[in-house]
């Protein structure tokens, strides 16, 4: 079954690029056709991947200057990658479904701000993962989602546990009560893997494939794709 994820959560900082290209890496582990978006005119996850400037992005695709099969880029996870840049952020939000339909699993990384196509990105997707490690501000990114999603129930709750506080319990038991929370949760892990994982312009569960983090992501790889 094709299936397109959307990982989103318009405040930054809340691992929407580390859950967006850790979900794809398990994907393909899986044996799944899998392309990952870079929607973030920011370019991070482009970046991280060792891109840049690239010659075409989700801009240049969905305007049909491009076709989506010449400006992917092969990855050495064996995922395939549409890199973005700063002109991402004049995307309209016109992506044309058809084009992804080669893929088994299509996941979008958005960016921490409302350009003009974040509504279409959301709302394309079968599911919106909304990551949250319990912060304030997290927490208000995802009931944020809400005004964005036009059927809610596609929003899953994605627990980071990564701000050991009793206020950010409070606060991820108050968003399960507001939408459907993933039992799987992510663990905080070793620096040093995500600063090898750069270096090297891979995912960390990549460097170190038996981590607690690599078996929690493909745990959710798993729940995704089921």
């Amino acid at each position: 079954m094709k299936k397109i994820i959307t990982v989103a959560n318009p405040i930054g900082g809340t691992a929407k690029t580390t859950t967006a290209h850790a979900i794809s890496v398990a994907a393909a582990e899986y044996g799944r056709k899998v392309l990952l978006i870079d929607a973030d005119p920011k370019a991070t996850l482009t970046s991280n991947l060792g891109v840049e400037n690239p010659r075409a992005t989700l801009l240049e695709v969905s305007k049909g200057q491009v076709s989506l099969e010449l400006a992917i880029l092969r990855t050495s996870e064996r995922f395939d990658f549409l890199a973005s840049s700063a002109r991402t952020i004049n995307f309209a939000g016109q992506l044309n479904i058809g084009s992804l339909a080669d893929y088994e699993l299509t996941v979008i990384d958005t960016p921490s701000n409302y350009s003009t196509g974040y509504k279409n990105l959301l709302n394309i997707a079968d599911l919106v993962i909304a990551p949250c490690d319990g912060s304030i501000n997290a927490a208000r990114g995802v009931q944020l989602l809400s005004d964005f999603v036009d059927d809610k129930s596609k929003i899953k709750l994605l627990t980071l546990n990564w701000n050991n506080s009793d206020a950010a319990t409070a606060y991820q038991q108050l968003l399960a009560k507001q939408f459907s929370a993933i039992d799987t949760q992510i663990n905080i892990a070793n620096p040093q893997l995500f600063a090898m994982g750069s270096l090297k312009h891979i995912h960390a569960i990549s460097i170190e494939k038996g981590s607690q983090l690599g078996s929690e992501y493909r745990e959710l790889t798993y729940f995704l794709l089921n």
